[in-house]
């Protein structure tokens, strides 16, 4: 008999499972949302000038590089802080539904940028519904799918 060997097996195998189990980083869904949301305004905006409300009236694609890279930097920054505050929100309500994050990070996206709309006036609203809400929902489903398969377990 040595010191500190275990002569026996465990009694269950659930100790060793739990063991072995990789635990999931907190705000591995809130980084992933944020890459979707980032992923889904790029290809938006790419395809933005294809649209017929759109038209670049003879601009080249370059000298719009600039203000591209500042609005999707802009849009990242606004969608960071209202994911957050969504994803605060609804945890503490106990809320992991996909469709409802999707939902409650579009409404909050619109808002701001209606708000924003009416009381500068600089932002066109069909602009921000193209480039800020559709994004938000779609980095507010991930996150809210993400958050829903990290509660399974628990």
């Amino acid at each position: 008999m040595g010191f500190g060997k275990r002569t026996e097996a465990p009694a269950s195998g659930a100790a060793r499972t739990a063991a072995a189990a990789p635990l999931r980083p907190r705000r591995g869904g809130y980084w992933l949302g944020l890459l979707a949301q980032l992923a889904t305004a790029t290809i938006t905006l790419v395809l933005m000038p294809f649209i017929s409300q759109f038209k670049l009236n003879g601009a080249t694609l370059s000298t719009l590089a600039a203000p591209a890279a500042l609005a999707l930097l802009n849009l990242t920054a606004v969608g960071a802080v209202l994911m957050l505050l969504v994803d605060l929100a609804l945890r503490a309500l106990g809320w992991r539904n996909p469709w409802i994050y999707a939902l409650a990070c579009g409404l909050a996206a619109l808002v701001f940028y209606a708000a924003l709309a009416l009381a500068i006036g600089l932002i066109n609203p069909l602009f921000a519904l193209y480039l800020a809400v559709w994004p938000a929902a779609v980095g507010g489903w991930v996150l809210g799918r993400s958050r829903r398969q990290n509660a399974v377990g628990r």
